[in-house]
């Protein structure tokens, strides 16, 4: 919310926000899909848009990938937080 802004202001600034990073990875995902190395370049990226977009459950995979990836080069740290967001997402989900 910025200072001025009426509650509804700031919820249209919310869902602004949202649909730009649902816009953002699904741009992502059509223009690099068809690539020979595809999207994993881009993993981390995508599940950092999905996560803050109105499509949060598209981040849940993503997520998952980032967090083996961080794992197969021994950030753990960085794996367990990927892991911790996916937990959360599924949480909101209602997957078990």
């Amino acid at each position: 919310m910025e200072l001025g802004d009426t509650d509804e202001e700031a919820a249209f600034r919310r869902r602004l926000r949202a649909w730009l990073h649902s816009c953002t990875a699904a741009a992502i995902e059509t223009i690099f899909t068809g690539r020979v190395e595809g999207l994993k370049p881009y993993i981390e990226t995508l599940a950092f848009h999905y996560e803050l977009s109105d499509e949060r459950a598209k981040a849940l995979p993503y997520l998952i990938q980032a967090a083996q990836r961080a794992a197969d080069i021994f950030a753990l740290e960085i794996a367990s937080s990927y892991l911790e967001r996916a937990l959360i997402l599924m949480d909101e989900q209602g997957i078990d």
